[in-house]
């Protein structure tokens, strides 16, 4: 069920989701593949946002 069912969104939306995928699929073996603590600055890369300058100093998650 839900496989023949189709919806209509926009090619800048797609490539939104699938950027939006790609960086979630990219975090999560970034997370398995580490030993200690991921850095916020790590991950708000990863997601592809900049940290305020408040949370820069705060260290790991």
């Amino acid at each position: 069920m839900g496989e023949d069912l189709k919806i209509t969104i926009t090619f800048d939306r797609y490539n939104e989701l699938l950027s939006t995928e790609t960086r979630a699929k990219i975090l999560a073996d970034t997370v398995k593949a580490s030993k200690y603590s991921i850095d916020n600055e790590v991950i708000a890369t990863i997601l592809g946002f900049e940290l305020p300058e408040s949370k820069k100093e705060e260290g790991p998650f």
